[in-house]
């Protein structure tokens, strides 16, 4: 039978979400929760301020896994104009071999308050011929930016009571990293960008503070060359850039475990995530 050319395209764009909704195909066992989920009063706080919870299994599945976006909050409703699911775009840093533990899910380990926080750079915005990787952290206006910034690529602590105020600050700011890799891709510079002007949050993030007082920057660590494992440092009004935290691979591109799986026991039961 014949397809009119707007039937054609119907199909094409239910095949193509088809495809884009396909599962993982890793396989690795699941962590053991031991303590008890949150209660109903913390899920429906969660969804009041336009946040979602998920246990630390489903974290890694979600921040893996291709599926469209789910529904937008009331938040990204009123304050981004987002009425319907942002499909997520492979950013393509799993291309590079150097880069590729990126593109699978980190976590943040050592004395920092942000330990144990989940993060994956596959769905950000990366440039080749800048090797440029630009991320929205929690998410944040489409409008004057052709990256949008998917949610859930970030994770913190349920139990942290300065991210229930923080995470949506930051999507108000359009809170961005841009990571400068050289051409080795063994380091980079991480440039804080946000726009101040939180009741115009259509803006870009068109403001960074000065290296001369806050700059960051990761390098390779222990000789790993396909990117699952940094030194994440910190220099602060000037000082020597001194270590922070190390950034490990616990989960590859593909769902697979990745080195430093045993290293997810660092990262909190429960997790909040921008919705």
């Amino acid at each position: 039978r014949t397809l009119s050319a707007s039937s054609f395209e119907r199909q094409r764009k239910i095949a193509m979400y088809c495809c884009i909704a396909s599962p993982m195909t890793g396989a690795r066992e699941s962590k053991e929760l031991k303590g008890p989920p949150p209660s109903a009063l913390v899920y429906c706080a969660a969804a009041c301020c336009g946040y979602t919870i998920k246990d630390l299994n489903a974290v890694v599945d979600w921040q893996m896994s291709s599926t469209i976006d789910e529904k937008p909050s009331c938040f990204r409703r009123l304050c981004f104009c987002q009425c319907s699911p942002m499909p997520r775009v492979e950013s393509g840093i799993d291309r590079v071999a150097e880069l590729r533990g990126l593109a699978g899910v980190t976590i943040q380990s050592g004395d920092v308050v942000t330990a144990g926080s989940l993060q994956t750079l596959r769905w950000a915005d990366y440039n080749k011929d800048t090797r440029q990787v630009y991320m929205k952290v929690f998410g944040g206006h489409s409008m004057c930016s052709s990256y949008g910034g998917g949610t859930g690529q970030w994770t913190e602590s349920v139990e942290s009571k300065a991210w229930w105020l923080l995470i949506n600050i930051a999507r108000l700011a359009n809170y961005s990293y841009r990571f400068r890799f050289t051409e080795a891709f063994d380091q980079a510079d991480i440039d804080i960008l946000l726009n101040p002007c939180f009741c115009c949050p259509c803006l870009p993030p068109w403001c960074s503070p000065p290296t001369s007082l806050l700059r960051f920057d990761m390098v390779r660590a222990f000789g790993k060359k396909d990117g699952t494992a940094w030194d994440r440092r910190s220099s602060i009004c000037g000082s020597e850039l001194t270590h922070t935290y190390y950034l490990y691979n616990v989960v590859m591109v593909d769902g697979t475990p990745g080195p430093y799986y045993d290293k997810l026991d660092e990262a909190p039961e429960q997790l909040l995530m921008s919705a």
